[in-house]
């Protein structure tokens, strides 16, 4: 009786370890709608808050296609616009002072205390603005709210600078450049590193900014990706050239650089490595040990496709640890288009979010989270064998925003209708297969918020991990009863969990 009563618990625990929380909004979604003409928004970037708000940035249009308006919305856990922020929850992104045209938002990033900075341009400048908490400019910031980047339109640089931060939440504003005082051309990633007042850190590199070199054998790049890593950024792009024969060639590269510029010497040959290029690659992400995750559709037939997720060692080697010699491939009928958005790992495990449709009869437009192990293979306990099926019709997965340790915020557009909403899929990140780790209680922390030293109650001699509220791991070691020092994180929202229990939140003050 006991073995059935504790099967009957497992059973209810791994049905209910991913579901969609109806407490979110209207059962489980809000929807951004925009008047005067609704449905005809565009999702860039979401972000979950510390205080458990949900912010979308993006653009909607008027009904041309032709004149974009970016927004930032910000709405309540219920669904609810925040109406402490901007206008009844939606602030239209302004331009730089005296200077018309047309705006397109490049990057942002959002700070401890939920404030965004973004990275704009219109009519040839490139800037930057800080928005607060509550929708207004932060006139701090720069000139009035406002910092010219005119770095990115130079003779050598015609870029639109992307927005990133690091572990440690250092500001990053990430362009590239190309060289023509040399032939062939040459093709560079800069980094410029900016404080929260707008000021360039001038210790950083030479004098705020460093530059490393992509293409050393292609005259040409277009660069597609670049992600920041545990004190390295890595470079996703395509290289082309053209010979004297003009005979074409191309290829992708993956680079990685330390953040002053520097190669690192242990990823490829001499940080670089590079494959074929692949049109079908949709997005890629950095595991904790280093290793380059791909998501990508695969062809069969122009009726049938599927989605493929491979795993490359920082040799450039593929990972033949991983799944079928390096590849995961999923399925799940005779689709028209199966296109994986996004790629990432959370506690060693791997996640694909992706959509798909049909278009024989009947049409089915519909999304997909898949969950593998840190081997490649499905793991049994989440959704129906590592796949769980998004509610609602979905034409693409636009962004993901981790929420701590309790799930993810799903950014999910319907193209047919143009309907923007997001989505909020609970679940535990660190739900373990073992008796033990179900059965396990949550920690207990003190004092609550926190100024200085965290303790947790009745531990000793464990490792801890800590993540920041988009779910970002910033910190771990091994709590010997003495507590954990916080005063080196910044003001806000954090988790902190053990090997063997469920997360706690804490807060920073």
């Amino acid at each position: 009786m006991k073995k059935l009563l504790f099967f009957f618990f497992l059973s209810f625990v791994s049905f209910h370890a991913q579901v969609v929380d109806t407490n979110y909004g209207t059962n489980g979604k809000i929807f951004v709608n925009i008047p005067p003409i609704e449905n005809r928004e565009y999702n860039n970037k979401t972000f979950f808050t510390s205080d458990q708000k949900t912010v979308n940035i993006g653009y909607y249009d008027t009904g041309s296609y032709t004149t974009k308006t970016y927004f930032i919305t910000k709405y309540n856990s219920n669904g609810t616009p925040d109406g402490n922020f901007g206008s009844n929850g939606l602030l239209d992104i302004p331009g730089y002072p005296n200077n018309t045209g047309a705006i397109t938002v490049n990057g942002s990033v959002m700070l401890a205390d939920n404030a965004i900075i973004l990275s704009c341009s219109a009519n040839m400048k490139a800037y930057l603005v800080k928005i607060t908490a509550n929708g207004t400019v932060d006139t701090s910031f720069g000139v009035n709210g406002f910092r010219l980047a005119d770095f990115l339109f130079t003779p050598n640089t015609v870029s639109y600078g992307d927005l990133m931060k690091d572990q440690n939440n250092n500001i990053f504003l990430v362009y590239n450049s190309t060289s023509y005082a040399s032939t062939p051309a040459k093709t560079y990633t800069n980094l410029c590193k900016i404080f929260p007042d707008g000021t360039i850190d001038t210790g950083f590199g030479n004098n705020g900014f460093s530059s490393m070199l992509i293409n050393r054998d292609y005259r040409f790049l277009s660069l597609k990706k670049t992600r920041i890593k545990n004190g390295k950024i890595y470079n996703f792009g395509t290289l082309f050239y053209y010979d004297n024969n003009s005979n074409y060639t191309q290829t992708d590269v993956w680079t990685c650089h330390f953040l002053d510029g520097t190669p690192d010497a242990g990823f490829g040959d001499n940080g670089y490595f590079y494959i074929p290029k692949d049109i079908t690659i949709y997005d890629y992400n950095i595991q904790e040990d280093g290793k380059i995750l791909i998501a990508k559709y695969v062809d069969i037939s122009p009726a049938f496709c599927y989605v493929r997720a491979s795993r490359f060692l920082r040799s450039g080697a593929i990972d033949t640890s991983f799944g079928n010699g390096g590849n995961v491939d999923s399925s799940f009928g005779q689709w028209t288009m199966h296109v994986s958005h996004k790629i990432m790992e959370l506690d060693h495990n791997i996640y694909v979010f992706s959509s798909y449709y049909k278009s024989s009869l009947p049409y089915e437009y519909a999304a997909n989270i898949l969950k593998y192990n840190t081997n490649g293979t499905p793991d049994p306990t989440f959704g129906t064998n590592g796949l769980f099926k998004i509610p609602g019709a979905i034409s693409s997965v636009t962004d993901v925003a981790v929420n701590g340790d309790d799930g993810f915020i799903i950014s999910a557009q319907y193209n047919a209708s143009s309907q923007l909403y997001n989505i909020k899929v609970n679940y535990e990140m660190n739900f373990l297969h073992t008796a033990s780790a179900i059965l396990a209680p949550q920690i207990k922390v003190y004092p609550n918020p926190v100024a200085d030293v965290l303790y947790i109650v009745g531990v000793k001699n464990q490792k801890f991990f800590m993540y920041n509220a988009i779910g970002q791991k910033i910190k771990t070691g091994f709590y010997n009863g003495k507590g954990i020092q916080v005063q080196d994180i910044s003001n806000g929202s954090y988790w902190l969990k053990l090997e063997n229990s469920k997360a706690v939140q804490f807060i920073k003050k």
